[in-house]
């Protein structure tokens, strides 16, 4: 088959990575993979991407640039954002269609990519949906109301649906009553796996990330959760080891200490998860989270909250799961782990377990059947909840 994948950016996410992982496991089992993004990027530096990726000239881009920007001067200051955003996404969608190549199977990624796959006609046009992205504007101010409603309106475009958690596949059921296949994401575990002596016994260590300082993530409800932590833990060495992009809070503003080690990839991150003994999620929602299956692969216990992680976190067997923005709630779970070993180690190895059915190569088998059935002319399964 060719398969194209079409993105509309190369950010350094769960996301993305996902899709990358998807291209390079169909490519090395001889299909003809492709990878569109509408703006000239660099190849990535944190992931080895096989596929090839298909983006404007210079001299294209420099246009696109031109576009983007121009008569902004002239117009009201209050419409300025409003058309921006317009814009943007005017440039999203005449760039991938004019780049789009032939294909079997042309695979939108996220919303700004969705009404380009369909309106190009080329393959059959599917949606492999990442996550419910009106929660993301619904979580910005109110001039993300425009991205809101675009986001909606994609998920009743014809497009075959391919949802990454059976909580997203629910989700947009119950609110478009649109069918999707399901195909959940994979951990490298080549990668990510239980490393000898890397525990501490002179302290215990917490890590969590920090959200990339997106409120959705959590972090503040994070810092919240770890002050009770600290304050309860007062006899004995905690330490929290934040990862990711820059978080919302410092230090100095959390009022609580915090080890924030950036950006880690690859064997850093593995390292990092290994030397943990406790690794937990705050977000309000995602979609099939990987850091808490990569922590899990490494042999650590995880707490998760709720919506979205419900396809491997089972509730006191491979993690324990808590509501979201509910800090208390999730400092409670860090704790009954902090004093209770026999606990971490029952659910960390339940966790290992759990994890080997959510291999790549496992996760890019389903994708092939799924796309196979695609090809063939075949449609989502009858919708069952759960």
């Amino acid at each position: 088959m060719k398969v194209n994948f079409c993105i509309s950016g190369i950010p350094a996410t769960g996301g993305i990575r996902a899709i990358f992982e998807y291209a390079n496991g169909l490519r090395r089992k001889g299909h003809t993979v492709t990878i569109t993004i509408p703006y000239r990027d660099t190849k990535p530096t944190w992931f080895d991407l096989e596929a090839a990726l298909i983006m404007p000239s210079e001299s294209d881009q420099a246009k696109t640039d031109d576009r983007q920007y121009s008569q902004l001067h002239e117009m009201p200051e209050e419409l300025k954002t409003y058309a921006q955003y317009i814009q943007r996404r005017t440039n999203t969608e005449q760039n991938l269609l004019l780049l789009m190549p032939d294909c079997d199977i042309n695979i939108a990624t996220d919303f700004p990519t969705a009404i380009p796959v369909y309106l190009s006609k080329k393959g059959k046009g599917c949606y492999f949906m990442q996550h419910y992205e009106r929660l993301f504007a619904d979580a910005r101010p109110f001039d993300s109301l425009i991205e809101a409603l675009d986001a909606d309106y994609t998920y009743h475009l014809p497009l075959v649906k391919i949802a990454n958690s059976s909580w997203l596949k629910n989700i947009i059921w119950e609110k478009f009553e649109a069918e999707s296949y399901l195909c959940c994401n994979g951990v490298n575990l080549d990668h990510f796996h239980p490393l000898a002596n890397t525990k501490d016994d002179n302290r215990l260590t917490i890590a969590s990330f920090s959200g990339n300082g997106v409120a959705w993530k959590g972090f503040k409800d994070a810092v919240a959760a770890m002050k009770i932590v600290f304050d309860q833990t007062r006899d004995k060495n905690i330490v929290w080891k934040v990862y990711g992009g820059a978080p919302e809070v410092t230090t100095e503003d959390a009022g609580i200490p915090f080890e924030y080690v950036g950006q880690v990839y690859k064997e850093k991150l593995t390292e990092l998860y290994n030397e943990a003994d406790i690794v937990f999620l705050s977000s309000w929602y995602e979609s099939f989270p990987l850091p808490p299956l990569e922590a899990m692969a490494c042999g650590t216990p995880v707490v998760v909250t709720e919506y979205g992680t419900e396809d491997y976190a089972i509730d006191g067997e491979t993690a324990l799961v808590v509501t979201p923005r509910q800090p208390e709630e999730l400092a409670k779970a860090i704790l009954t782990l902090i004093d209770n070993p026999k606990k971490r180690d029952y659910i960390a190895r339940n966790g290992i377990d759990c994890v080997r059915k959510f291999s790549w190569q496992n996760a890019v088998i389903n994708m092939e059947n799924i796309l196979g059935e695609i090809a063939a002319g075949a449609r989502p399964p009858i919708y069952q909840n759960g």
